[in-house]
């Protein structure tokens, strides 16, 4: 399963990538709610963990962005 990870705390996108590549999942993480929203948008994803309160784009808006563009 091919994850997408949005998380601004490197700490804990570490510990969470760290973790889900332990349980065989292929983790992509960003950092920025904009950077997220074009990797979803150009990339092949199962599944994504979006922080909420993210730079450039909030988690909120980038799921509405998402959900808007089919």
């Amino acid at each position: 399963m091919h994850l997408c990870l949005i998380e601004d705390d490197l700490a804990l996108a570490q510990a969470l990538t760290d973790g889900l590549t332990a349980a065989d999942y292929r983790v992509q993480q960003v950092t920025r709610g904009d950077a997220g929203l074009h990797m979803l948008q150009t990339g092949a994803f199962d599944l994504a963990i979006v922080d909420l309160g993210l730079p450039g784009l909030s988690g909120m808006d980038l799921v509405q962005r998402l959900r808007q563009s089919g």
